[in-house]
């Protein structure tokens, strides 16, 4: 029971800031293709996961998969820490020069 409260309060935390991103960063008239084309992104992401995550297993063996998977969920977050660091240098350089302008 405690785990499955916890697979809910992960899953909200990324369900809930996803939507309100996309609703507040698309224009209003293309709205429901652009909120379509996200919709079935993550729905053919969420059915094809596990058949090629078994198949991925069976040929190459479970544990170079997690380690795959690990790795290359270290290296996206690491690169969206890198863009995170620079955009907000970038706006304080923005901000520091219409200052001082």
């Amino acid at each position: 029971m405690i785990g499955a409260f916890f697979l809910g309060f992960i899953s909200s935390g990324e369900s809930v800031p996803y939507g309100f991103i996309l609703q507040s960063e698309t224009p209003k008239q293309i709205m429901g293709r652009v909120s379509a084309v996200a919709t079935s992104l993550q729905t053919f992401s969420m059915l094809i996961a596990p058949t090629v995550g078994s198949l991925l297993a069976k040929w190459l063996g479970v544990s170079i998969v997690l380690m795959g998977a690990g790795g290359a969920t270290c290296l996206l977050g690491a690169l969206v820490l890198i863009f995170i660091v620079r955009r907000i240098n970038v706006q304080k350089d923005t901000e520091e020069k219409q200052f001082q302008a």
